[in-house]
């Protein structure tokens, strides 16, 4: 399984939140048509910004597992897609919401 994060901008390690785990199909569906940037390690998005930790989320993270990579993602780690707000991925989130 694949995990969906929210986060917001800059470097504070509570930045984030995991959203759902999706199933690689369903990451291949909705995400493989967007641009990403891949990180080995937990990223750092525009860590030159410091919002408030009562900021909105503005980033969307997907962290793909060993077992999990293909011809889309073809390493172990965390792909953040820069043309994505949280809401953008709404009704995924309402499909495949973790308990």
């Amino acid at each position: 399984m694949a995990t969906l994060f929210f986060s917001r901008d800059g470097k504070d390690p509570n930045r984030a939140e995991s959203k759902a785990e999706l199933s690689m199909a369903t990451v291949m569906q909705f995400f493989q048509k967007y641009d990403h940037h891949y990180f080995a390690d937990p990223p750092g998005i525009n860590t030159h910004k410091e919002p408030s930790p009562y900021s909105a989320y503005t980033n969307v993270v997907v962290e793909i597992e060993n077992n999990e990579i293909n011809e889309k993602f073809t390493k172990a780690g965390f792909y953040w897609f820069p043309q994505l707000q949280p809401n953008d991925c709404k009704e995924l989130i309402n499909r495949h919401e973790l308990g």
